[in-house]
């Protein structure tokens, strides 16, 4: 178990560090204003029309004159650049570097100054930004509610929009408003059965998203909310276990494995406690336990 939590930290910091690079060395790279070829974006795409409104309005390009990379995380560097120009901020100002890990030569650097004055992001405890990092949807939700107060808007509330996230109880208490915002607002309503998965990372497509039904909402429509599917008993189960649950529900053991006797040949307190603290998925008897047919 640590060490499959050990290689899957492993491959998590190695993907949000290429992701990372992908996004910030190539931004500029494809011209903005104008609607590329992107070869991995298909017009019936859920997020095509959000990829078209964000290059069309200078919010965002592609990593390349031909790929949008929709699946890559975003950088925190790269987010503030398109809360920025969303916003039209004037950032010439903005001439020395405030935090030590954000040199004012960078690309993003105004705009991390721009939005640190305006209260939409802070610094960690160290006084770093991490610009590289990839955001998370909670992060996304929590700078968007923070740039409305910037800005005094106020959204009004979408009638249908769902009364919690399935996932609501593990929102962090930091994010919680900013979440709440996104689902009372319909601006972010999840997956299909209304997870907010707020620890996942955002993606390029998803942020577009955002992005365009936020625009929306402020210009006073009322966005059209998703019927939530309903899930199994088996989703439900799931949801509700922890990494170490998953990984002994994939051992099939014998009861001697769990319970340290030399020939079990009945189930009673040893086993209920062993399976208690050991929730494998199966124990199986063989001639050895079953000694006679009424057992």
């Amino acid at each position: 178990l640590d060490y499959l939590h050990s290689l899957n930290t492993k491959v998590s910091i190695f993907n949000k560090k290429a992701a990372a690079f992908i996004t910030s060395a190539a931004i500029f790279s494809a011209s903005t204003g104008a609607f590329a070829e992107f070869t991995d974006i298909s017009s019936d795409s859920w997020y095509s029309d959000a990829v078209q409104f964000m290059v069309d309005s200078g919010y965002m390009n592609g990593i390349s004159d031909t790929e949008f990379a929709p699946d890559a995380g975003m950088t925190r560097g790269m987010f503030v650049t398109v809360i920025g120009r969303m916003d039209g901020a004037n950032t010439g100002e903005y001439t020395k570097a405030i935090f030590p890990d954000v040199p004012i030569t960078q690309w993003y650097a105004p705009y991390v100054n721009w939005a640190l004055e305006a209260g939409i992001v802070t610094g960690f405890s160290d006084l770093h930004f991490y610009p590289d990092e990839q955001i998370t949807r909670s992060q996304l939700a929590v700078m968007i509610k923070r740039y409305l107060d910037y800005r005094n808007i106020v959204l009004p509330v979408n009638p249908n929009a769902y009364d919690s996230y399935t996932d609501e109880a593990y929102i962090a208490e930091w994010a919680k408003e900013g979440a709440d915002l996104m689902r009372t607002t319909g601006i972010i309503t999840g997956d299909d059965y209304g997870n907010f998965m707020p620890d996942s990372l955002a993606t390029r497509a998803q942020i577009a998203v955002t992005i365009m039904k936020l625009r929306a909402v402020i210009n006073g429509e009322t966005l059209e909310i998703p019927q939530r599917k309903e899930r199994s008993k088996a989703e439900i189960l799931l949801e509700g276990m922890t990494l170490k649950d998953k990984v002994y529900q994939m051992f099939m053991v014998s009861p001697e494995q769990i319970t340290g006797v030399q020939a079990a040949t009945m189930a009673g307190v040893t086993t209920k406690e062993a399976v208690t603290k050991y929730p494998v998925g199966a124990i199986l008897y063989d001639s050895k336990n079953i000694l006679e047919s009424e057992q």
